[in-house]
C-alpha cells in the first residue's frame, strides 16, 4: 500500500534562538516566533537507472499539497563541468517533472532532490537530509560502442 510508504511528517531538528539548528544550518525564517508547520508526508520512487540521452520523468507525491506554495526539482550530473538546474512547478498531490535527455548524456550519474516551499517562507527537502542521504542517485546508462 503506497499510503503506508509515505515518510513520516516529523521534523528532526529545531532551530536555536539564533536560527541555527543542531546540524549548523541557518533558517531564513528563524526570527519568526510562529511554530514551524509540520512536514507534509512525501513519497518519491526513484529510478535506479535510465538510458543516456532519454528524458527522465520524476514524480513527487505530497499528502497535503495545500501546505506548499512551490515545488522545485534540483538536479545535476556528477560531471565536473555540469551546473545545477532547477525546475519549478506548482504544488499538487502529484508533481511531475521531466529532466530533458539532453541533460543526461554520457555515463555520469544524476543527483537530484526536491525542495517544497511553504507559506511561512521556509520549507522541506525530499529526501529529508536529516534522515537520509540528501539526494537521489540515478545511474545513466550510455549506449554500448566498440567491439565489446
Amino acid at each position: 500500500n503506497e499510503s503506508n510508504a509515505l515518510t513520516s511528517g516529523a521534523d528532526h531538528a529545531s532551530p536555536d534562538p539564533k536560527g541555527v539548528d543542531r546540524a549548523g544550518v541557518f533558517y531564513a525564517n528563524a526570527t519568526s516566533r510562529a511554530p514551524a508547520p509540520p512536514r507534509p508526508r512525501m513519497l518519491h520512487k526513484p529510478n535506479q537507472a535510465t538510458a543516456s540521452d532519454q528524458p527522465l520523468m520524476v514524480t513527487l507525491r505530497i499528502a497535503v499539497p495545500k501546505q506548499a506554495t512551490l515545488v522545485r526539482l534540483h538536479y545535476r550530473t556528477l560531471d565536473p563541468q555540469s551546473k545545477e538546474i532547477v525546475i519549478e512547478e506548482p504544488p499538487a498531490a502529484e508533481v511531475h517533472f521531466t529532466i530533458p535527455g539532453s541533460d543526461l548524456t554520457g555515463t555520469w550519474d544524476l543527483f537530484y532532490y526536491f525542495e517544497v516551499l511553504n507559506r511561512e517562507g521556509s520549507g522541506w527537502f525530499e529526501p529529508d537530509p536529516i534522515a537520509a542521504a540528501p539526494y537521489f542517485v540515478v545511474h545513466i546508462q550510455a549506449p554500448r560502442t566498440g567491439p565489446n
